[in-house]
């Protein structure tokens, strides 16, 4: 068992060459985000195509801690899941020793500092939506990441739009000045001092949001942020729609892990609703920073001339 551990843990990035012509990288077309940032190093900065060491991702502490990168690939939000088959990571100093790269949960590999600055990181053709940078030892910069899968195993992504954008919102809490347009006026920031959250007291038992789509319409997905600062706060939040006659189905309900960022996708298998509704558990406030609701988008059909 001692020899099987030591393997495990001195499992390494192995650098190569560039033998990338059948793969996509499809990092470009994913979201970047980061619990800190520092000296303007945008997480966007690590999606961009630039592989130089001009711009790049910067952890606001320069010290150990858990400083994590992660990108969502395109499709995320709704589930569509990628084969990873590995993941290039292009850093120009030694803070990305020992930087950890993770799909989803399944972690892929361990970088080991180099004169190359180029580090690629097989992840076997893992299945994940989210691939994340983390660095335990120290602050974290990173230039650019590279995700790599097959494009004969490229996935389909759905097109969905987000219908609660901007519709009628309301909640239970009517006196709180982080309102329930707050939570449904497109904005991302998971900083409740960034004022685009909305905040039920925890003094109220039966906390709940909701958004009225305008139509009855058949829900593929609702995806929950919560705050990066209290991110338990969502945890057991129940996802509901309510029907034209008044029938109330429930999606489902959030799941909070420790280390995760807030957001969770709630699938509704297309169950049909004219409004969504979120229920806060009891014993704590509910804080939602934005609530996606994703439907299909009818695609145009083609017509031909007689």
């Amino acid at each position: 068992m001692k020899y099987i551990l030591i393997l495990f843990f001195a499992t390494t990035a192995i650098v190569v060459a560039d033998n990338h012509e059948d793969c996509a990288n499809v990092a470009l077309e994913g979201t970047a985000f980061a619990g800190s940032v520092g000296n303007g190093g945008k997480p966007a900065f690590a999606i961009d195509g630039e592989t130089g060491d001009g711009k790049c991702y910067n952890s606001a502490s320069p010290n150990r801690g858990h400083n994590r990168l992660r990108i969502a690939l395109k499709g995320a939000e709704v589930g569509v899941k990628y084969p990873i088959e590995s993941v290039t990571v292009f850093a120009y100093d030694r803070q990305i020793n020992f930087a950890r790269v993770w799909a989803d949960r399944q972690m892929c590999g361990e970088i080991r500092a180099s004169s190359k600055n180029e580090y690629e990181v097989s992840c076997g053709n893992v299945e994940a939506s989210v691939i994340m940078i983390e660095q335990v030892h120290s602050g974290l910069r990173v230039c650019e990441v590279q995700v790599w899968v097959k494009k004969s195993s490229l996935p389909y992504v759905p097109t969905l739009e987000n219908i609660a954008l901007n519709k009628p919102a309301k909640q239970s809490d009517r006196n709180s000045k982080y309102g329930p347009e707050k939570a449904n006026d497109g904005n991302k920031n998971k900083w409740e001092s960034g004022g685009s959250c909305s905040i039920i007291k925890e003094t109220q038992n039966h906390k709940w949001w909701s958004v009225d789509l305008g139509e009855t319409t058949m829900v593929n997905s609702v995806v929950l942020h919560g705050s990066m600062s209290k991110p338990k706060f969502i945890n057991a939040a129940r996802v509901y729609l309510v029907g034209d006659n008044g029938k109330w189905q429930m999606c489902g309900s959030a799941k909070w892990h420790p280390g995760n960022p807030p957001v969770y996708r709630i699938p509704c298998n297309d169950l049909e609703g004219k409004k969504v509704v979120v229920y806060g558990p009891p014993e704590r406030p509910l804080i939602l920073c934005e609530v996606e609701v994703y439907a299909a988008v009818e695609e145009p059909s083609e017509t031909t001339d007689e």
